[in-house]
């Protein structure tokens, strides 16, 4: 299974990790920058590059997911694909949905699941 998600949000189709990506400086959560979606013809592939900045420090990672032909046509025509996400209303989405995975991920934890 992959650790990765699309949700539709009221903004456009974004991606979202299923896991808690903290910053490896600041352990900040850290949140959508931008995605932009592929087709590498030559090799029948089809990629999305997700990078997720720190809020706090502003450390910047990129994350290759494959995903399928509905997944790509999804996100190319998501009005947020290949946009570096500045709007506040749109960041107040993705913080929320963010900080939600968040939120369940510590949960876990407590409980005794990883």
């Amino acid at each position: 299974m992959r650790p990765w998600r699309i949700v539709r949000t009221r903004f456009g189709s974004i991606p979202v990790p299923d896991w808690e990506v903290e910053c490896p400086f600041c352990g900040e959560i850290m949140i959508l920058h931008d995605f932009r979606v592929d087709h590498q013809v030559r090799y029948k592939f089809r990629h999305l590059d997700v990078h997720l900045k720190c809020p706090h420090c502003g450390c910047w990672v990129t994350f290759g997911v494959p995903i399928s032909e509905e997944e790509y046509v999804e996100l190319r025509n998501s009005p947020l694909h290949n946009v570096i996400i500045k709007d506040e209303e749109v960041l107040e989405e993705i913080k929320r949905l963010y900080s939600t995975n968040a939120d369940v991920a510590k949960r876990l934890r407590e409980w005794g699941y990883w």
